[in-house]
């Protein structure tokens, strides 16, 4: 199919530095279509279903599309990274859903609730994606939980660890949270771990970046709040998506030869040299 989709509520011009992109190493004949987010949830299914990567552009674009395209899409990974820290976990929470509520108790006034429950296949995708991620990278796995108060934790742990047997190059480590934060420092690995805590570590290590919404198949949904995040998203769109290891490490080394600071609109003209 070779069709990337690009969404945006604002910034459409933003893909006139992804077209530069892709052309600079060679990838012409992917497709990029380049439309403002549809106002029909139907409309923006029907248009996904056909693409092998959806990018959505903008803060105003990212929540309305990102709660359709996990369901309509069966997007079950969530894998953000900001160019140093890479962090997987799974794209939903049972904790944030429908297992919670109020309770009003005589005695002690109103109550409120929150539970989780995951499943072996939920927590072994999610790992499988950090594993394959961190593999193609040379870097090892680092698990960030609870384990010694939630069972769930432990969970993860055991999947994990099984999992590991399937990857004997990744060195796997873990971490409970509070020590984690506690010693503030470089994970200096691909960081795994339950959604709840990945929100945590995702607010205290990352500066800007995206985040890629993955399914069973080579499909994803990139989410930014930036223009410069939607260029910087093509790499790890190319080699997840479109099987392009080759042209995704080229692309990113010209990326990564771009000043910081140059403005989006800028982009265009530096890569298209």
């Amino acid at each position: 199919m070779n069709r990337l989709l690009f969404v945006f509520s604002d910034g459409g011009e933003t893909s006139l530095a992804m077209r530069a992109a892709l052309d600079c190493v060679g990838l012409s004949d992917i497709e990029l279509d380049a439309i403002p987010l549809p106002s029909s949830v139907g409309e923006f299914v029907r248009i996904a279903r056909s693409s092998d990567a959806i990018s959505a552009f903008s803060l105003n674009a990212t929540q309305a599309v990102r709660a359709v395209a996990i369901k309509e899409l069966s997007l079950h990974t969530s894998m953000r990274t900001d160019g140093k820290i890479s962090l997987f976990t799974e794209a939903v929470s049972s904790l944030y859903g429908a297992k919670s509520g109020y309770e009003n108790d005589g005695k002690f006034g109103r109550a409120a609730y929150d539970s989780e429950r995951i499943s072996e296949l939920e927590i072994e995708r999610t790992a499988r994606a950090a594993y394959e991620f961190a593999q193609r990278r040379g870097e090892g796995v680092l698990l960030v939980d609870r384990a010694n108060a939630m069972l769930t934790s432990r969970l993860w742990r055991k999947i994990v660890s099984d999992i590991n047997e399937d990857y004997p190059s990744v060195p796997l480590k873990m971490c409970d949270i509070c020590e984690f934060l506690s010693e503030k420092r470089d994970p200096n690995a691909v960081l795994l771990s339950p959604k709840i805590f990945g929100d945590i570590l995702w607010a205290e290590f990352a500066r800007g970046g995206f985040e890629a919404l993955v399914n069973d198949t080579a499909q994803a949904v990139y989410l930014q709040n930036d223009a410069r995040s939607c260029v910087e998203a093509l790499p790890h769109m190319l080699s997840h998506c479109f099987s392009k290891d080759k042209e995704a490490d080229a692309l990113a080394a010209k990326l990564s030869a771009l000043p910081q600071n140059v403005p989006p609109e800028q982009i265009f003209a530096l890569l298209s040299k």
